[in-house]
C-alpha cells in the first residue's frame, strides 16, 4: 500500500485551497494604513494628521490599525490580515505590478478599501474602477456648501445638515452609475465647479467582491481633527470592513 499518495494528494490540495482560505478568513477587527507617496507630494501635512486621526478610530472602535510605508506589505499573506486597507493622499502608484495584483487579489477575495482626497492611479483602470470615479482637476481651495443625500445606509444618514467646509474640491469624470453617494457638494456654493448638478464627493459600493468607501475631502491637515469631518472618515471604514 503506497501511504505516500494521500499526503501527497492533500498537500496539493492545500496549496490549492490557499486563496480560498485566505477568501474566507479576511478579519475585520484590524486595518491597514498605507503611508507611502512620491517624493513631491505635497500632502505629506495631512497625511501625518490623518495617521494620528486613524489610528484615534481604531482605538474607539477596538481596531488594530497597522501603519506601513513599504509597498512590499502588498503581498496575499499580509493582506489577508486585514478588514480593510487605507490610504489617505498616497495612492498606489508606488506598488510594482506584482503588489498591485496583490492588491486586487485582497479585494476580490472579499476586502474592503478606504480611499481619502488624493489618491488616483490613472494608468491603472481596474483601481480607478474601485474607486468610482477619477479626479480630473480642481479649483483652488475655497469654502463650498457640503449636503448629506444618503439614504439606506444608517451609517451615513446620521450625519444630517448642510456643512461648510473649505477644501480642495475635485471635479471628476468617468464617475460609475452605481456608487452610492453620501455627500454632494453645491457648485452654486463656489467657482470652478465642473459636474453640474449632482456634484459627489463622497460615496461608497461594491465592487469585484470587495467594498470600497471614498472621501474626497481630506486636502488640509486641520480636516482629521473636525468632528463632523471624522465622523464620515469613521463610518466608512466600518462600511469597508463590513460593520454597517
Amino acid at each position: 500500500m503506497n501511504v505516500l499518495k494521500p499526503i501527497v494528494v492533500l498537500s496539493v490540495l492545500l496549496m490549492m485551497g490557499t486563496s480560498c482560505i485566505v477568501a474566507q478568513q479576511i478579519p475585520i477587527d484590524s486595518i491597514f494604513l498605507f503611508t507611502k507617496t512620491t517624493p513631491n507630494n505635497i500632502h505629506r501635512p495631512a497625511i501625518e494628521a490623518g495617521i494620528k486621526a486613524v489610528k484615534k478610530i481604531g482605538e474607539q472602535n477596538k481596531l488594530y490599525v497597522e501603519v506601513s510605508d513599504n509597498p512590499e506589505d502588498f503581498n496575499r499573506l499580509n493582506l489577508s490580515r486585514y478588514g480593510a486597507v487605507v490610504m489617505i493622499s498616497a495612492g498606489p502608484r508606488v506598488l510594482d505590478s506584482i503588489q498591485k495584483d496583490a492588491f486586487k487579489e485582497y479585494i476580490r477575495s472579499g476586502g474592503g478599501f478606504v480611499g481619502v482626497h488624493s489618491i488616483a492611479d490613472r494608468n491603472w483602470p481596474w483601481y480607478m474602477s474601485l474607486i468610482g470615479g477619477t479626479e480630473a482637476n480642481h479649483p483652488e481651495p475655497q469654502e463650498g456648501l457640503v449636503t448629506n443625500v444618503s439614504k439606506g445606509n444608517l451609517l451615513f444618514e446620521a450625519e444630517n445638515g448642510p456643512w461648510i467646509i473649505k477644501d480642495e474640491f475635485y471635479n471628476f469624470r468617468d464617475i460609475h452609475n452605481d456608487i452610492n453617494v453620501v455627500l454632494h457638494i453645491d457648485e452654486a456654493s463656489y467657482s470652478g465647479g465642473e459636474v453640474a448638478k449632482n456634484h459627489p464627493v463622497c460615496w461608497y459600493r461594491e465592487y469585484d467582491g470587495g467594498r470600497s468607501f471614498y472621501l474626497a475631502l481630506g486636502h488640509f491637515s486641520y480636516h482629521y481633527t473636525n468632528r463632523t469631518y471624522l465622523n464620515y472618515l469613521e463610518n466608512g471604514i466600518l462600511y469597508a470592513i463590513g460593520k454597517n
